[in-house]
């Protein structure tokens, strides 16, 4: 038999078991109440852009959310094309090693759509500057949101209602990009009827 061939920090957590499965108990509640926070962000900026769909991952591994409209089309069932903050998970607003938030839009078009995504690109670049490309297939456009520690002490600090102001801020930002979104999508509707 080999034992549990624990790491000295996992020793440590161990010997204090009763207390760290409280501390889990309280951080999964933690979690919800975040989630339930980024559910309200979203709410809000769906209600002033009129849009009608939204994504939340703000506690899992990817750690994003998203809005949009369902007419946007993707090539993926559960993911429309729209709007995306990124990186906004506790554990990656707390943690400087990890990749600093974003925001983009994120457009993945069927193969056989008839759109020319370069001239799109260049279109969404001229109504908000300062947009990074991170792919080549569809559309991937993003603007870093500053540090994660910054965000993080917001939070830490009582300053949710702050906190959520500045996030609703980065969706008004992308939100200048709707009109071009619903028209892509349009233009895409004519010449596939």
């Amino acid at each position: 038999m080999h034992g549990l061939n624990l790491k000295h920090e996992e020793r440590f957590l161990f010997k204090s078991l009763p207390d760290v499965v409280r501390l889990e108990g309280a951080m999964k509640d933690i979690r919800q109440k975040y989630s339930q926070f980024w559910d309200g962000i979203c709410d809000r900026v769906q209600r002033e852009h009129k849009l009608d769909w939204n994504l939340n991952h703000s506690t899992r591994s990817d750690a994003q959310v998203g809005i949009g409209r369902r007419s946007w089309p993707s090539t993926y069932n559960r993911w429309c094309s729209g709007f995306y903050l990124h990186g906004i998970s506790l554990e990656r607003l707390c943690s400087p090693s990890s990749e600093r938030p974003c925001a983009g839009i994120w457009i993945q078009l069927p193969k056989d759509s008839p759109i020319d995504l370069q001239s799109l690109k260049k279109k969404f670049n001229q109504i908000e500057a300062n947009l990074s490309s991170f792919s080549s297939v569809g559309i991937s456009l993003w603007f870093d949101l500053g540090p994660q520690q910054e965000l993080f002490d917001l939070l830490a600090n009582k300053k949710e209602a702050q906190f959520a102001n500045c996030m609703v801020s980065h969706f008004r930002r992308l939100a200048k990009l709707i009109p071009l979104v619903d028209k892509v999508f349009e233009i895409k509707k004519t010449r596939k009827a």
